[in-house]
């Protein structure tokens, strides 16, 4: 096992035990070429090993929270009522929260959890190659900046990163200059239900992961999606299932709910993903679903 893998492995099972079985589970899974993706990934954003026991720190905190949620979803079968404005203050706009907890677990959540890591090579073996060879792609809602780095490095295109997180967007700043990308990107703070007003027909490539299950409107998002691609053009959207977390709202039951609201927006499905976070454990237990979709706008 590679160094700072190793590393963050021996600090799980000492410090979380829950954790402990988390990347062996990988690593028998996905075998030597993740764990060496992983840690070059780790060396990249972190450097120091008490900069990783940090992201450690929040990835646990994160793993934690979602567990609880999770647990509490198998009995109600909703998500707690929240308002995106609660949200909003809660989350988004807590350096605190955002800097400490929520992007350090979604950047490990990336190899660490199998349904995100199956989006990431749906991504790589579906999406990478019909990538436009150059033009300018939008990523809505960039998180931690990890799809963003990685349409810099497989494509020519050039990139705007829109957020209503300002701390999203510093994070995400940060992780492109430490991959050397930084130059060919630019970033907005807007929201995410108007942002197609400074892009109309702009983008060769539309991004957005995870994002739709965090507004009260979903539709309203994507319908800004499609008015910012230019005809022809390509996206890659996903959404969480039935997988409730601090900042869910809305609830999609099924991947074909996903399918149905892209559908609606006007896109044309080229391939989809369904992903299961893991294989249910009891009769009955709804499990967590990862749906991502290659979208097209008709010429």
């Amino acid at each position: 096992m590679n160094n700072f893998v190793s590393e963050l492995q021996s600090y799980f099972a000492s410090k979380y035990p829950f954790l402990s079985a988390n990347i062996p589970r990988q690593q028998q899974l996905l075998g030597d070429s993740w764990s060496q993706e992983f840690d070059g990934e780790l060396i990249k954003h972190f450097g120091t090993i008490e900069e990783l026991r940090t992201a450690a720190d929040g990835y646990a905190k994160f793993a934690m929270d979602s567990l609880l949620l999770t647990a509490k979803f198998q009995k109600t079968k909703d998500y707690d009522n929240k308002t995106y404005a609660e949200c909003a203050s809660e989350v988004y706009q807590s350096e605190s929260y955002m800097h400490s907890l929520y992007l350090p677990g979604i950047l490990l959540s990336h190899y660490l959890w199998k349904h995100h890591y199956a989006m990431y090579q749906f991504y790589k073996s579906i999406v990478v190659p019909v990538l436009p060879k150059s033009g300018l792609f939008i990523d809505v809602g960039v998180g931690t900046g990890f799809y963003s780095r990685n349409l810099l490095r497989d494509s020519q295109m050039t990139g705007i990163g829109c957020d209503m997180s300002p701390h999203s967007l510093s994070y995400t700043r940060s992780t492109l200059s430490k991959f050397g990308t930084v130059d060919k990107y630019s970033f907005c703070l807007c929201d995410y239900y108007h942002f197609n007003q400074y892009f109309q027909s702009t983008a060769d490539f539309i991004l957005s992961i995870e994002v739709l299950e965090h507004l009260e409107d979903p539709m309203k998002m994507l319908e800004s999606l499609y008015k910012s691609l230019k005809p022809g053009g390509l996206g890659l959207i996903s959404a969480a299932v039935n997988a409730p977390n601090a900042d869910h709202i809305y609830l999609y039951r099924s991947c074909e709910d996903v399918r149905h609201q892209l559908i609606k927006a006007g896109f044309e499905i080229r391939h989809d993903t369904c992903d299961e976070a893991y294989e249910a454990r009891t009769i009955g237990e709804v499990v967590p679903v990862n749906y991502g979709a290659l979208v097209c706008k008709p010429s």
